[in-house]
């Protein structure tokens, strides 16, 4: 039985697709969304919601990176701010 402090089910995989998310883009992988989506199970719309946290979490704290999106391939990845 879970407790009442524990997350729900639902809130662990918001978390669980979002990290692996950002951890696959840190170790240089380009991502493409509807296959991210199929794999985690998450609507394109919860896909883009976390590209945008990720984005900001970029923004504020890790300046030196950069979420570009590369619309010819249809991907994401993360680049070095030189």
């Amino acid at each position: 039985m879970l407790s009442d402090s524990m997350p729900s089910t639902r809130y662990v995989g918001k978390f669980h697709s979002v990290f692996s998310l950002y951890d696959l883009l840190l170790w240089g992988q380009q991502v493409l969304k509807p296959d991210f989506c199929e794999k985690y199970a998450i609507s394109e719309r919860t896909f883009d919601r976390d590209i945008a946290e990720i984005r900001r979490f970029l923004r504020d704290e890790r300046n030196d990176l950069k979420l570009e999106y590369l619309p010819l391939a249809g991907r994401y990845s993360v680049k070095a701010i030189r």
